[in-house]
């Protein structure tokens, strides 16, 4: 114990000035954002799609870069839908989507 309260005052003083709070300054390139896709195909529900731009981390969020001016297509064994933007901010279509349906579903977007 008596060890302890003649190293403890120095253990304290290297914990206090072991840090350096020197700021490090770098560039970065210029950030280049890029689409961002939110897909949801459901048994028995017409397929919805939100089309975004991502944004750099160091923005503030202010809110969602929506793309409204997109080709938004989906399409499943030789047959392709075009999904139009409704009322909200989501690329709909007016078919249901069959889970039974084998086969890949291909989602193609452009902007």
């Amino acid at each position: 114990m008596a060890i302890f309260r003649k190293i403890s005052p120095y253990l304290l003083l290297l914990l206090l000035f072991s840090c350096d709070p020197t700021d490090i300054d770098f560039d970065l390139p210029p950030y280049e954002s890029q689409l961002v896709i939110e897909c949801y195909l459901e048994d028995g529900k017409t397929p919805k799609v939100l089309v975004s731009e991502s944004i750099s981390y160091f923005e503030a969020p202010s809110s969602i870069p929506l793309v409204r001016q997109a080709l938004v297509t989906l399409s499943h064994d030789g047959k392709t839908d075009t999904l139009t933007l409704g009322s909200s901010i989501w690329f709909e279509s007016n078919d249901t989507i069959h889970a039974a349906e084998a086969g890949p579903w291909i989602l193609t977007v452009e902007d």
